[in-house]
């Protein structure tokens, strides 16, 4: 599938290969619903000051195979609500896109 053209603000780059999305908001916190708690913890363990410096519009860029393995929605939920930010990965699973579709 081929992803249109992002404009905008590289807020963080995934650089490891088969990332697991889970990382985003920690695994211990993969069964919070409440989006203002997840948007909280995600990006913590990456960079506690994130959630003060993304702005609307930012990017988030992932390696090769990009949430591979499982559709978890909160770590999307949680950078959804916390940033607005647009997410790009270079190969996303089926799996991954199927999720991110019926997040809309």
């Amino acid at each position: 599938m081929r992803l249109k053209n992002l404009r905008g603000r590289v807020a963080f780059i995934f650089t490891e290969t088969d990332f697991d999305v889970d990382q985003i908001i920690g695994v211990k916190n993969i069964k919070l619903q409440d989006v203002n708690e997840l948007a909280k913890v995600a990006m913590q363990s990456y960079d506690p000051d994130f959630a003060a410096a993304v702005k609307p519009g930012d990017l988030l860029v992932g390696a090769e195979n990009f949430g591979y393995g499982h559709p978890h929605y909160p770590p999307m939920r949680a950078m959804r609500h916390q940033s607005k930010t647009q997410r790009r990965a270079d190969d996303v699973t089926d799996k991954r896109q199927r999720s991110r579709q019926r997040q809309r």
